[in-house]
């Protein structure tokens, strides 16, 4: 109030006028004088024994002062003449690395800046004269700023530095990039507005705990998250992502039984929750994996050692034909893994291909019953069914048990093999019999069974004109002749022939005993209708003298059923020859 009188006091007073600025011991407080200077006219008033001047070119000077304090001077404060685009003029401070002090607020004004001159040593300071730091600014207290307006640096950082902290500051560099907190030189927390995230780049330090709920709380200490009591829940709107960044991610526990990992879905519908293994990357190809669970355990040696796995696969890659495959296996023997179920999608549309076991030797154990929905099972090698009871195979009404060799007619080849019935149908043996009498000595005759003879009634009548030993030529036959053969009861194979018998006389001789087929004689024994007969084997019998002979001849003639098989003999040479016994057919049913 005193200063306030002294200013009114003098206001009476004349303004001096003069050139060049005033000197600091010149004039008295409330003195004004006018002066001309290098910068225009200017106004200079005394207060407090300090010269303040106005006017001209805006320069505002403070000559003199001691080096923290300086009165305003043309060196130290200057105005723009023009105005900046969208901001108007600027105003202009340079102490000189001299402080400026200032005991009320600085108030800057809408759409106002507080900006550096670009000069690097120089900088605006506010609250600190123990601190240089060139080129930025310093806020010993709360910086607050007014809804609706925003701190701008135009050049460098921003920092705030709090006392009793040591060297630890926040940092904004630039201010639209990330926000740091920085102690001893090193950043422990950053904001990156760009990317939207915060991260803790050293550690967390947190004094005490974090309280989660009434009685619960978390402590953070050496990379370890530790909840005293209760469970700790995680409830966020959207996803939870761990980037373990090439790690690991571990859920472990010391409690028998434990840990747990548990998927529970509360929502009322017929679905449930997902594990979900997702590859991505790169365009899938045959044999990738797209996902893998391992079963790991020590063995006796304290060992780790992979004992059981699943893998999914990529079968077919190939777009709208995509196949996948599903593969379980274990540690065989060795420790070397081994797979034994494989899961392959099949060539067609809702087909799934089954490969059970690994090995020759491996065993596949069903302890029920097999139900097969297909019409095929096939073996790479001999397929044995062993079983300590009976073996029995039930087909419904009307079907049948069919054996195929190369899906064509099988033929045993062993007598252990088993025998289809079309084989046992064609392959049934039996044998029709006739006894003979022959004691006749005309050569170049073929002698055939006489069924009209009374005195002999296996007695053999001549053939005059046949004398032919050629098996496949043939000969016509009539009833007149009074031949008769074997009839044959059913298609069959005529499969050979068995003479047996014995000549009575003590003569050289040789003989024929022969094999005809053909057409059977007509019942009508009246009837001359001729039968064609066709040689079938041959066998001769020489110098059978007073003894047994027994020989026979293996054949393979198709035969219908209906025909007639003809046994003769024919004389070549001898005397008095008396061939008697029975001669046998074998017959393979066709």
């Amino acid at each position: 109030m005193r200063d306030l009188r002294k200013l009114h006091h003098l206001k009476g007073r004349r303004i001096q006028t003069g050139s060049g600025p005033p000197r600091p011991n010149e004039g008295e407080d409330g003195e004004i004088t006018l002066r001309t200077t290098s910068s225009g006219l200017r106004l200079f008033i005394k207060f407090k024994n300090k010269w303040y001047a106005f006017g001209g070119t805006g320069v505002l000077g403070v000559p003199g002062g001691s080096d923290t304090e300086e009165v305003l001077s043309a060196s130290n404060l200057q105005t723009s003449t023009t105005s900046t685009s969208g901001r108007g003029r600027e105003t202009i401070i340079n102490t000189k690395n001299k402080n400026l002090e200032m005991a009320g607020n600085l108030q800057v004004n809408k759409g106002s800046f507080i900006n550096r001159d670009g000069v690097s040593d120089q900088g605006l300071y506010f609250g600190r004269d123990d601190v240089a730091k060139p080129g930025q600014a310093y806020f010993d207290d709360d910086v607050f700023i007014q809804k609706g307006y925003k701190l701008y640096l135009t050049d460098g950082n921003l920092q705030a530095e709090a006392d009793g902290i040591g060297n630890a500051s926040w940092i904004i560099a630039p201010l639209d990039t990330v926000v740091q907190h920085v102690v001893d030189g090193n950043v422990y927390l950053e904001l990156d507005v760009t990317n939207t995230r915060v991260r803790l780049k050293q550690k967390a330090l947190i004094d005490g705990t974090v309280q989660l709920g009434a009685n619960a709380y978390m402590t953070l200490s050496d990379n370890e998250i530790d909840v005293s009591s209760g469970d700790l829940t995680l409830d966020v709107a959207g996803d939870i992502i761990a980037d373990v960044a090439g790690g690991q991610f571990t859920i472990k526990d010391t409690t028998i039984g434990d840990p747990d990992l548990v998927i529970e879905s509360n929502s009322n519908d017929a679905l449930a929750g997902t594990l979900s293994f997702k590859k991505e990357g790169r365009a899938g190809a045959a044999d990738d994996y797209v996902g893998m669970v391992l079963f790991n355990g020590e063995d006796a040696g304290n060992n780790l050692q992979n004992y059981a796995y699943i893998y999914g696969r990529v079968d077919v890659p190939t777009e709208g034909e995509e196949g996948g495959r599903l593969e379980l296996g274990v540690a065989s023997h060795d420790g070397g893994a081994e797979t034994g179920l494989i899961l392959t999608g099949g060539s067609d549309d809702a087909e799934v291909d089954v490969a059970i076991g690994k090995g020759a030797n491996s065993m596949t154990t069903i302890a029920g019953d097999l139900d097969i929905d297909g019409s095929s099972i096939t073996s790479a090698g001999n397929l044995e069914i062993d079983t300590t009871g009976h073996l029995n195979i039930n087909v419904a009404s009307t079907k049948n048990i069919l054996i195929t060799e190369n899906t064509g007619t099988y033929t045993p080849a062993t007598d252990d093999e088993i025998v289809p019935k079309h084989y046992l149908d064609t392959h049934q043996l039996h044998s029709i019999q006739d006894r003979f009498y022959f004691d006749v000595e005309t050569t170049s005759r073929t002698y055939f069974r006489d069924i009209d003879s009374i005195s002999y009634e296996n007695k053999w009548d001549a053939y005059d004109s046949e004398d032919d030993t050629v098996v496949g030529n043939t000969i016509s036959l009539t009833t007149t002749i009074a031949s008769a053969g074997l009839i044959v009861p059913y298609d069959c194979k005529l499969k050979g022939v068995r003479w047996v018998g014995n000549n009575t006389t003590n003569y050289d001789n040789v003989v024929y005993v022969q094999t005809w087929t053909g057409a059977s004689i007509p019942h009508d024994t009246g009837s001359t209708t001729a039968v064609t007969a066709t040689l079938r084997d041959s066998i001769t019998l020489t110098n059978i003298k007073r003894k047994y002979f027994h020989v026979n001849t293996a054949l393979d003639v198709s035969m219908s059923a209906g025909q007639m098989i003809y046994p003769a003999f024919q004389y070549v040479s001898g005397t008095a020859v008396t061939y008697s016994g029975s001669v046998v057919f074998s017959l393979e049913r066709a």
